[in-house]
């Protein structure tokens, strides 16, 4: 999907995040980063749904 910096859906047949805007901030703050990955990776939403903490690997 894309979309532009008000949020409207470009391409793409899916809605957007309602986190977009979120992610529009990253684009219009950090001049150095070129993409944002949204995921919902299953044992992360697992330990966050059992309210456990992820380790911090790097830092």
């Amino acid at each position: 999907m894309e979309i532009d910096f008000n949020g409207n859906v470009l391409s793409g047949k899916f809605k957007p995040s309602i986190e977009r805007f979120m992610h529009i901030e990253i684009y219009k703050n950090r001049r150095n980063v070129n993409a944002v990955v949204h995921t919902h990776p299953i044992y992360s939403s697992a330990l966050a749904i059992a309210r456990e903490s992820l380790p911090v690997l790097t830092e």
